[in-house]
């Protein structure tokens, strides 16, 4: 046999050496990639090892869920794999998945689900068709973007404003489709998008979601008091997370919130001084500014404060309209020295209404439980805008041993949200989200509105 024969033998030999080993390599990986549980996967909570509280190069175990940092030897993932016997974990930043203890790279399209579930992807012909009729792991239906979101203590007031923030569809669609957000250098803005990204997700592994990491991201903001575990107001958590968008890298994203939420009121005040003394001046003494706002605040007629045994059907009620009119350019507010009047100058594409309900000591007692009547179309000033979404005061069973009873130990919030698609409304308490009929919306403590400006007929 010649040379050149034995050597092409020998190629062929090793060529089928290697193909084996593949094969065999294959059958290992896919073996390993079996043992991946999805059902034990969470991550809504803070990417952070359990071993060394490190947020620095974190991997998660896809065979029973846990952070751990690093995969090199000595590692907690790498002690992980040794000891445990788990060899599958994916890097949560980058979201490449190794075999351990091999430090070896794998991919599969089984994994797809997983780096899905980590970081959603949209595209526009896709949120096109939202929401969407949907299936978690357990089989249980969902329609994507009402899913609950958990409260992990007392972060109800929190969770009615994600949700509120989520709903707002042009916002939404920044959210959804600007990659940039998740890339920023803004671990706010990166932690806020991804939430309502999951918030979307058509392939949620469970029906509901956590914004467990994005608190804990803020709770730790410096002179911020939004801790975790604490009661807050709603409107005053609206209001920080708006402003700290407008303090966000992101130039589209701030252009879109100032084009959809922010108007402008025009405040004309005279003297009352000058009228009392009959003054010609009157006129020159009437100063106006125009102020930007976010929300409109609306102050319920007063007297009426919590008594036990008030029923829905004896409580006074008022019209939104009525409450509206201080705005009308024309209705008066008397103080000692001025008369000052209020018109909308801008209005915008979505109004926010903030019904106080209660006074500066913030007692849940004193609050005031006038039922605000409205339908689901106002106009305004020639304007018609349609209800989107209504956030609710409901009051909690008081702890005993409390002397004072206070909005921030005894409030409890929920949201109800319409769905454009078919015109049902979803009421949101928890990880819980049903069906709420339209009609009966006013008859809860109504705190926080949203109203989208309808197109000109």
């Amino acid at each position: 046999m010649s040379n050149d024969k034995r050597l092409l033998d020998e190629d062929a030999n090793d060529s089928d050496v290697k193909i084996k080993r593949s094969n065999l390599l294959l059958n290992f990986d896919t073996n390993l990639l079996e043992t991946i549980d999805k059902r034990r996967l969470d991550f809504e909570s803070e990417k952070i090892c359990s071993v060394t509280l490190s947020k620095i190069n974190i991997y998660c175990c896809l065979v029973c869920g846990k952070y751990l940092n690093g995969r090199n030897q000595g590692s907690p993932a790498f002690d992980h794999s040794v000891n445990i016997g788990h060899r599958v974990f994916m890097n949560t930043r980058t979201l490449r998945t190794y075999i351990l203890p091999d430090n070896r790279a794998i991919d599969s399209i089984y994994l797809d689900q997983i780096r899905y579930s980590l970081r959603p992807t949209y595209t526009e012909e896709e949120i096109a068709t939202f929401p969407v009729q949907c299936f978690d792991l357990f089989d249980n239906a969902y329609l994507n973007g009402y899913v609950g979101l958990n409260s992990i203590s007392n972060n109800d007031y929190a969770n009615v404003i994600f949700l509120l923030i989520s709903h707002i569809k042009p916002l939404r669609n920044s959210f959804l489709i600007d990659d940039s957000l998740l890339e920023a250098e803004d671990e706010f803005l990166q932690k806020l998008t991804l939430l309502v990204r999951k918030l979307w997700s058509p392939k949620l592994f469970r029906k509901f979601i956590s914004a467990h990491e994005l608190l804990q991201f803020i709770s730790n903001i410096p002179n911020i008091n939004f801790k975790v575990n604490d009661f807050n107001d709603p409107k005053t958590f609206l209001l920080f997370l708006i402003n700290r968008i407008m303090r966000s890298s992101s130039k589209e994203l701030k252009k879109r919130v100032v084009a959809e939420l922010q108007g402008k009121v025009e405040i004309s005040s005279t003297a009352t001084t000058d009228i009392q003394n009959q003054s010609e001046e009157v006129k020159e003494q009437t100063t106006s500014s125009t102020i930007k706002f976010w929300i409109l605040k609306l102050e319920l007629p007063p007297g009426t404060v919590f008594k036990n045994g008030k029923s829905a059907n004896t409580l006074p009620q008022v019209r939104l309209e009525e409450l509206l009119s201080k705005f009308d350019g024309k209705t008066e507010q008397h103080t000692k020295h001025n008369i000052t009047t209020n018109k909308i100058v801008k209005f915008p594409k979505h109004l926010i209404l903030h019904i106080d309900r209660f006074g500066p000591s913030n007692a849940f007692e004193d609050r005031n439980l006038t039922a605000v009547e409205f339908e689901p179309v106002m106009k305004i000033h020639g304007y018609s805008y349609r209800l989107m979404i209504n956030i609710v005061h409901d009051k909690t069973k008081p702890k005993l041993g409390n002397d004072q009873l206070k909005i921030s130990a005894t409030s409890y919030w929920k949201v109800q949200v319409r769905n454009e698609a078919d015109n049902k409304w979803y009421e949101f308490d928890d990880i819980t989200v049903k069906p709420k009929e339209e009609e009966l919306l006013f008859l809860g403590e109504s705190y926080i509105q949203v109203w989208e400006k309808m197109p000109s007929s």
